[in-house]
């Protein structure tokens, strides 16, 4: 049995056209301001979060906290 690809010159599949969306819904989210703040967050030592009278868990709830449930 032959198979052919009936897909037209130059059209992307569908997994091309998803996988495009799915990174530009990536960036989105990784250059929202709350985001970066995570990161920023993230970048510190426990020590650093300690002298800021924060945990890592705290630190995250201060950020997320109206988006996240507990």
């Amino acid at each position: 049995m032959a198979f052919a690809d009936t897909t037209p010159q130059g059209a992307a599949s569908p997994s091309v056209r998803g996988a495009g969306l799915l990174a530009r819904l990536v960036r989105m989210m990784e250059n929202h301001p709350r985001m970066r703040r995570v990161q920023a967050l993230n970048a510190l030592s426990d020590a650093d979060l300690a002298r800021m009278g924060l945990t890592r868990q705290e630190a995250i709830m201060q950020v997320l906290g109206d988006r996240v449930y507990h």
